[in-house]
């Protein structure tokens, strides 16, 4: 085999390597498109928040873990995201706002998510519940 035959070889190497490159990178971002659409629907008008709940199981600044059963999820709290303290009594539900630093580990709370524009989750409001009756 001579120079040219190999240099010819070695060429078509290469091109086939970028080409399935090519093409991977293609097949993968069409199976990201599903989700990417559905972050899309998540952060439009139509779709103000959606809602998690569970037991708080970590709060590091702004920063709220929910967990429930074997789920877990740590959503980042708005500066301007109003917190809520539910109480049932046999006296009825009374409500009053809190601040966030208030919130206690174990507490059961419901926070409002919202995705941002750079497509995080942000917590938008928080609702925690105490159930004095138990």
């Amino acid at each position: 085999m001579n120079k040219l035959n190999l240099i010819i070889l070695i060429l078509i190497g290469v091109a086939l390597f970028i080409l399935g490159g090519g093409f991977g990178s293609y097949y993968q971002a069409e199976k990201l498109e599903p989700q990417i659409n559905a972050l899309r629907g998540l952060s439009s008008e139509v779709i103000p928040s959606i809602v998690a709940y569970g037991k708080i199981t970590k709060i590091d600044g702004k920063n709220l873990t929910l967990t429930y059963g074997e789920g877990s999820i740590t959503v980042k709290i708005r500066d301007n995201a109003p917190v809520y303290y539910f109480i049932d009594s046999p006296s009825g539900e009374q409500t009053k706002k809190i601040r966030l630093e208030d919130i206690k580990l174990e507490d059961s709370a419901h926070v409002s998510i919202s995705i941002s524009s750079d497509g995080q989750l942000e917590g938008t409001t928080v609702a925690v519940h105490v159930n004095s009756t138990k």
